[in-house]
C-alpha cells in the first residue's frame, strides 16, 4: 500500500473519517461509535506518525547534504537566505558534487560547480 506514503492521501483518509462521524452521528453507547471512534484517532495517530517520519527524514537529509558539502571545502560563493538546500533535487546536487569533486581542492566554488551543471537555477 504504497499509495498512503503519501501524507495527502493520510489527511484526506482522517477527514473523510471525521466527516462521515459527524455527518451519521452514531449513538454514544453504542458499539459503532467506540469503533468509529476508534478508527478516527487511529487515522490521526497514523497522521501525526507519517508526518513526523516525513520531517525526520527530509531533517537527516538535510544534514547529510550539508555535511557533504562543507566536508568538499568549496567556496560558499553563491547567496543563501537559508534555501540553498532546496534549490536543487537530490539527484543534481549529486552532479554538483561531482564537479565539486573534480575541481582542484584550492579552487572548488559552488557558484561555479551549479553553473557547470545547471546554469538555470543561477
Amino acid at each position: 500500500m504504497s499509495w498512503l506514503r503519501s501524507s495527502l492521501i493520510r489527511w484526506v483518509l482522517w477527514m473523510a473519517c471525521l466527516l462521515s462521524f459527524v455527518i451519521v452521528r452514531p449513538r454514544p453507547p453504542g458499539l459503532t461509535f467506540w469503533i468509529w471512534a476508534a478508527v478516527i484517532v487511529a487515522a490521526g495517530l497514523a497522521l501525526m506518525y507519517g508526518t513526523r517520519a516525513e520531517a525526520a527524514a527530509e531533517r537527516k537529509a538535510f544534514e547529510q547534504w550539508s555535511e557533504r558539502l562543507t566536508g568538499l571545502g568549496a567556496l560558499r560563493d553563491v547567496e543563501d537566505d537559508g534555501h540553498l538546500y532546496e534549490w536543487l533535487d537530490p539527484p543534481h546536487w549529486q552532479e554538483v558534487f561531482a564537479a565539486l569533486e573534480a575541481m582542484p581542492a584550492t579552487a572548488r566554488s559552488l557558484r561555479s560547480a551549479i553553473l557547470a551543471t545547471h546554469p538555470e537555477v543561477l
